[in-house]
């Protein structure tokens, strides 16, 4: 049986091909580290559109943390003490903060040119999966850390390179800037928490929209960047 939609395999084939034609210049190392899962997976059959869909999350505020109740991807710092590589990093993080499985459920399709952050010294690689799991296996293996995540959710690609991205009325920090929470399906929320309110923080910017904005390009979904405050629709 041939999974996904017409339009979903050929992003895909699109992002696949992408990735294949990087060759990330040699950058600055900075003393940390950090690796983050960009994981995307094809439409349900009942979903209301027929696009890749890209996981993202809403990490919990916290006091002193640099992406403290940002959206982005599942992921954390190096840790030498149980941490070979990126690879084992961007695994038990994902496992930590979303309770899925890379090693079972994702296929790695590559990485994206690495990334620090102004005023940080942290490099930030993206390392881009595939999910080989149903859409439903995968839906029932996602449990959120309530010390990390408030909320996740996916958002179609389409969404994300559509002509239709228009500027909002305000700026998030004066940051570029997508407000997700009309195109997120299957979103869940920690125990506790109110859906209305978590989903009118889904709103992506500053480094995971970088990222977001990397993938696109070279893959050829998108040629154009993100002007300040949009919405889809």
């Amino acid at each position: 049986m041939v999974r996904g939609s017409e339009l979903s395999r050929y992003q895909l084939r699109q992002i696949v091909s992408g990735l294949a034609r990087i060759r990330a210049p040699r950058r600055r190392r900075s003393q940390r580290r950090a690796t983050v899962a960009c994981i995307l997976r094809h439409p349900k059959m009942d979903s209301r559109s027929d696009s890749l869909e890209m996981l993202l999350m809403l990490r919990q505020r916290r006091k002193h943390s640099r992406f403290s109740g940002q959206v982005g991807f599942p992921g954390g710092h190096f840790d030498s003490s149980t941490d070979r590589d990126d690879v084992d990093t961007v695994i038990r993080e994902t496992k930590e903060e979303l309770g899925i499985d890379l090693t079972r459920s994702g296929i790695f399709l590559g990485t994206l040119p690495e990334r620090i952050p102004p005023k940080l010294d942290l490099t930030v690689c993206c390392h881009v999966h595939m999910s080989h799991s149903s859409e439903e296996a995968l839906d029932t293996s996602v449990r959120l850390d309530p010390t990390e995540v408030s909320a996740c959710g996916w958002v179609p690609v389409s969404s994300l390179v559509s002509p239709n991205i228009t500027p909002l009325t305000g700026e998030w920090r004066g940051h570029p800037s997508i407000d997700l929470s009309d195109s997120t399906t299957d979103f869940l929320v920690e125990r506790g928490g109110s859906e209305e309110e978590l989903q009118r923080r889904f709103v992506l910017w500053g480094l995971t929209l970088s990222v977001v904005s990397d993938l696109l390009s070279f893959s050829g979904l998108r040629n154009e960047g993100f002007t300040r405050g949009s919405r889809i629709g």
